[in-house]
C-alpha cells in the first residue's frame, strides 16, 4: 500500500534571463523542499536540485537530458549522490514515464490519470506510483524536472 503524499505547489521564476531558471517544490505547509535550477547555457540541458537545509554548493540531484539515436526511450539520466537512475518514456505520446534504478528495477511510474470508465484526465493530472524505499519528495522533484524539460509545467 502506498501512503498518500501531496505536493500542492510548484513555484517557478527566472533568476537571470540568459543563464538560469529556478523552480521551488513545496510541501502542504508552503515549506520549500527543493530548489531546482536550470542551466540554460548547457548544450544538452542540465537541472540541479538542491534540498533545503543541505549544502548549497553541492546539488542533491542532477538531471541531464539524453540524446540517443539507438535508445530513444531513455529521456534523462538522474544522478543522486553516487546512485544513477534513468527516466524512460512509456510511449511516443504523453503516455507517461518510469524511473529505473541502475539495475533496471522500477522505482516510480507516472501516467496520465484516468477514471474507472477509462476517460483520461488532463495532461497535468498524473497518477504516481512510488516504491516504499524511495524518498517521495525526491520523486516529485524529478517528476517536476521532467515536466519542465518537456515544457508540460
Amino acid at each position: 500500500m502506498v501512503a498518500p503524499f501531496s505536493i500542492p505547489k510548484v513555484t517557478s521564476y527566472i533568476v537571470s534571463k540568459t543563464t538560469t531558471a529556478k523552480v521551488a517544490v513545496m510541501d502542504l505547509q508552503g515549506n520549500i523542499l527543493y530548489s531546482i535550477l536550470s542551466k540554460k547555457l548547457q548544450i544538452f540541458g542540465c537541472w540541479n536540485g538542491y534540498r533545503v537545509g543541505t549544502n548549497k554548493e553541492q546539488p542533491c540531484f542532477t538531471v541531464k537530458k539524453c540524446y540517443s539515436i539507438v535508445r530513444r526511450e531513455i529521456a534523462c539520466q538522474v544522478t543522486v549522490g553516487f546512485n544513477t537512475y534513468w527516466i524512460v518514456r512509456l510511449g511516443l505520446k504523453n503516455q507517461g514515464f518510469k524511473i529505473l534504478n541502475i539495475t533496471g528495477d522500477i522505482v516510480a511510474e507516472v501516467k496520465q490519470k484516468q477514471v474507472s470508465s477509462g476517460v483520461v484526465l488532463g495532461e497535468d493530472v498524473l497518477a504516481l506510483e512510488v516504491e516504499p524505499c524511495m524518498d517521495h519528495s525526491l520523486i516529485v522533484a524529478l517528476v517536476t524536472v521532467y515536466g519542465l524539460i518537456n515544457r508540460r509545467l
